[in-house]
């Protein structure tokens, strides 16, 4: 890990997107969710999980669309992609509540991390590193998907 954090390039966001002129019409889709993913990361819990699952799938969805048209986000695209996939094929109703309580919790975390990410690389352009939410989101999609397989 030592290794990778050495040979790590950080790059800004101001660096990132001189390549984007275009970016506020790349940006448009994620914007008109932002009263949704605000709605979902306020009001998520067990209780309304089944209910919410469309647009949680929907969200997913819009960003894995935005994320691989930047060929840098493509694993990341793949994650969101999978695990749209998986909650949408899943039938959250066999989850215990302690389960579902954590689904919620984790799809919680992982939306307000991908919110912050795009607030700070591409409407704020203050991040040092545009690439911080790989590793992040990529490690949190992953674990997801394999709790809600191991628990259905």
């Amino acid at each position: 890990m030592q290794t990778f954090n050495e040979s790590h390039k950080r790059v800004p966001s101001s660096e990132f997107l001189k390549d984007y002129p275009d970016l506020y019409y790349i940006l448009d889709d994620l914007d008109d969710l932002d009263y949704e993913v605000n709605e979902i990361i306020d009001c998520l819990d067990e209780a309304n999980l089944e209910e919410d699952v469309y647009t949680i799938a929907n969200i997913f969805e819009s960003y894995s669309v935005f994320l691989n048209i930047f060929s840098s986000f493509y694993e990341l695209s793949t994650a969101m992609q999978l695990l749209r996939n998986v909650l949408l094929n899943t039938n959250l109703e066999n989850l215990d509540g302690k389960s579902r309580m954590f689904v919620s919790k984790f799809i919680v975390a992982i939306l307000e991390d991908l919110q912050k990410w795009k607030d700070h690389v591409f409407i704020v352009q203050d991040a040092v590193d545009v690439f911080y939410i790989n590793a992040s989101a990529l490690n949190s999609c992953i674990q997801l998907e394999s709790y809600i397989k191991s628990n259905t």
